[in-house]
């Protein structure tokens, strides 16, 4: 889901699992560098060597100009990361003096950009108030962005396991005095040997950050695949038991490599266009955070701009309701807005109108404009449609993962109830199994707005509905009191289909079946019944001439605008041979069980 035209597209799941309390934020040197302009690590390894006054000819000093040449000219990452460089530093200065020069290297100016590390806050603070955020970064930024907020490091990890704890920001890998004149007691963790302490032989970050991941949902935002310490961090992970739950980067496109990198680590890549900068990152971050201090409150105000219809909203706006109704609470919201939302949502709903065949406004063989319904109700998170031209024309297909609120998705199937179940045997053998709740709160609105000609519309090109749908809307509209002719149309257009559902044919072939059982036993009572009952004329849907989108109901509108149905025969009759004696008893009973008007 996006919050902005342009922003980054929010998983459902995260954005879920934030509200429940279960998101917790690993920001790295790329939050500092974003807004603060703080230097990256291995800016900061260059300009600590300046400090320090490192030669040109020493062994640190080449192996990261070897790193930065390689990088530039063959593309290629890693090859020696600045943890490496720390290493070789600590051959020749002490930690003091490297602590020193680290933390005078992070000194911001007075008038820093904050703002990034206010976003990352609000999202990192609970509804009830508590702070969950983990940094490696050394700089005192997101204190200085709130005050109030509370700090830890190695010597004083808050209790994962409590649940109501207030973590504050944790300095997993140290963090600078207050007047940066270098690191607090714990040190920073900067050296090959410093992280090897910290995630192998000792493992103390390793077990602190596994006791996360196996309760939370973990987001890193200011990282690389390759910075040390998600290397460290997460391919210890992958050779053990790998990531309880979860995980998520946000990361730069295009980069297929750095994509495929977080994958291989178990963590899935959020990604963004680094050609319109890191501007809609953090936009998306900041609108989030708004989300974030009440998502009922963020839910109705995106409910009462639902109220104007998908036509009138863009995109992200139709993709922040679809987000709305994917979840059981949110459906549940969406049914009981009064008046009810309008029935032209459906077409945003179901995929196989929103990726429909463009065509002029009142059917494939009119004249008149092209209408391409996918431009009215598409989504954000769609793919995109191939354009029509006068050499060819889009074809409405549906992509196979293609957002649909009216299947049940895996959330909708935890948790199912007896009767929304089918059994082998018994009393839930004998009846279709019950809706899941959230699709049921969609039934709920449906059945409200059925008088609107879009519902109409929408439930006359289905081949099959729900029982629990067509009897919640058994209403006899014929006694409302408006008798205008769109009101009619609506009531001749639920007739019909109701008409069709109780006289469609079973989708099932049966004529070789019953060519076997005549061959083997012969004709007899039971099988003319059975004959009848298949071969009898049925209703079919006629879709070949229907509109693209529904009428808007203010002009002239017709049952034929909203549902064509034609009756048919079973091409299959000829096949099966009747005995003379039962063709008389066989028409009778044809006839009877059509309930057809001839």
């Amino acid at each position: 889901m996006r919050f902005v035209s342009d922003g980054v597209d929010i998983p459902d799941e995260l954005l879920w699992a934030h509200d429940e309390g279960r998101v917790v934020f690993f920001c790295g040197a790329g939050v500092s560098m974003a807004k603060a302009h703080l230097d990256s690590f291995s800016a900061l390894t260059q300009n600590v060597m300046e400090r320090l006054g490192v030669q040109p000819n020493d062994d640190a000093r080449r192996l990261h100009a070897a790193a930065q040449r390689i990088e530039t000219e063959e593309n290629i990452k890693g090859h020696a990361t600045a943890d490496r460089i720390f290493g070789q530093l600590r051959r020749s200065f002490d930690d003091r003096e490297i602590g020193r020069a680290v933390a005078e290297c992070l000194i911001a100016d007075s008038k820093v950009d904050l703002s990034a590390h206010r976003a990352i806050l609000k999202l990192a603070r609970l509804q009830t108030g508590e702070t969950r955020l983990v940094t490696t970064n050394f700089d005192l930024l997101f204190e200085k962005a709130d005050k109030r907020v509370a700090s830890a490091t190695r010597s004083s990890l808050p209790h994962i396991e409590f649940n109501s704890a207030d973590w504050g920001i944790v300095h997993l890998h140290g963090m600078v005095k207050p007047d940066y004149s270098g690191p607090t007691e714990d040190g920073f963790v900067l050296s090959s040997a410093e992280f090897g302490n910290a995630y192998l032989s000792l493992g103390w970050a390793r077990d602190f950050v596994r006791k996360i991941l196996e309760r939370y949902v973990a987001v890193f935002i200011g990282y690389s695949a390759d910075d040390p310490p998600v290397r460290y961090l997460l391919e210890g992970l992958q050779q053990t038991k790998g990531l309880t739950n979860r995980a998520y980067a946000f990361q730069t496109v295009p980069d297929d490599s750095a994509v495929a990198a977080w994958d291989e680590k178990g963590v899935e890549a959020i990604t963004f266009h680094k050609g319109t900068g890191y501007d809609a990152l953090w936009r998306t971050l900041e609108a989030w955070g708004q989300r974030a201090r009440s998502p009922q409150r963020w839910r109705q105000r995106i409910l009462t701009m639902a109220k104007k219809g998908p036509k009138a909203l863009q995109p992200h706006e139709r993709g922040m309701v679809a987000h709305i109704v994917s979840s059981t609470a949110g459906a549940l919201a969406f049914s009981e807005v009064r008046p009810p939302l309008p029935a032209e949502w459906l077409c945003v709903f179901d995929p196989q109108v929103r990726y429909g065949e463009p065509a002029p406004e009142h059917g494939r063989f009119t004249e008149g404009p092209v209408i391409d319904p996918h431009v009215r109700y598409g989504l954000d998170s769609d793919l995109p449609q191939r354009a029509a031209d006068e050499h060819s024309q889009r074809e409405g297909r549906v992509p196979d993962k293609a957002w649909s609120a009216l299947e049940p998705g895996p959330r909708d199937l935890q948790g199912l109830e007896r009767n929304q179940i089918a059994f082998l045997r018994g009393y839930y053998a004998r009846h279709v199994p019950s809706l899941p709740a959230r699709i049921s709160h969609l039934a709920s609105w449906l059945a409200l707005v059925a008088d609107q000609p879009a519902c109409a519309w929408w439930a006359g090109q289905q081949g099959a509905l729900h029982p629990d749908i067509l009897d919640r809307l058994r209403t006899d509209r014929e006694k409302k009191s408006d008798r205008s002719r769109v009101r009619r149309a609506v009531s001749e257009c639920w007739r019909t289909i109701r008409e069709y559902h109780a006289l469609r044919r079973d989708d099932r072939d049966r004529a070789y079946e019953l060519k076997l059982r005549a061959k083997d036993s012969g004709w007899h009572e039971q099988l003319a019944r059975e004959y009848a009952s298949h071969f009898a004329p049925f209703l079919k849907l006629s879709t070949s001439s229907r509109r693209p989108v529904p009428p808007n109901g203010r002009g002239k509108i017709t049952e034929r605008d909203l549902v064509r149905v034609e009756v048919d025969y079973s091409e299959a009759i000829r096949t099966v041979e009747v005995p003379d004696e039962y063709l008389i008893p066989l028409i009778r009973k044809l006839r009877q069980g059509s309930g057809t008007r001839e």
